[in-house]
């Protein structure tokens, strides 16, 4: 039997780093929060507009274990709950406005498709322009 690495230790920092950021939502949620401060999970929803609500729960769930994401609830009537970004999060935003600057540069050459971005990416893009 080949030899396995164990599912819950990760070898090398890279691969830290693109699981909290892997999958197809996890850095859209950090742009949208990002741009938007704290959120209720209908805006969430409605921001994302293609996620359904299962995986958005799912989704924040996970980020809330890995601490990027705060969830507050508050003692009210009825019952609000917020997410918003932790400082932890809030530092990997440099990082995603790098990749989006990045990407606007190579997107002509490497796709077929011209690449259409979100809300959230037009914001974080801009944001980068001044940067890079």
């Amino acid at each position: 039997m080949p030899n396995q690495k164990p599912k819950n230790i990760l070898l090398c920092p890279l691969e830290y780093g693109l699981d909290l950021f892997g999958g197809k939502w996890k850095c859209r949620v950090l742009c949208v929060l990002g741009m938007n401060g704290p959120m209720r999970f209908s805006a969430l929803s409605r921001e994302l507009d293609n996620i359904t609500d299962a995986t958005l729960n799912t989704v924040l769930k996970e980020m809330v274990t890995e601490e990027m994401v705060c969830r507050i609830v508050y003692d009210e009537q009825p019952l609000r709950v917020e997410y918003s970004l932790t400082e932890k999060a809030q530092s990997a935003l440099p990082i995603l406005q790098n990749i989006c600057g990045w990407s606007k540069t190579y997107a002509d050459v490497d796709t077929k498709n011209v690449l259409s971005p979100c809300r959230s990416c037009i914001h974080l893009c801009k944001t980068a322009e001044g940067t890079i």
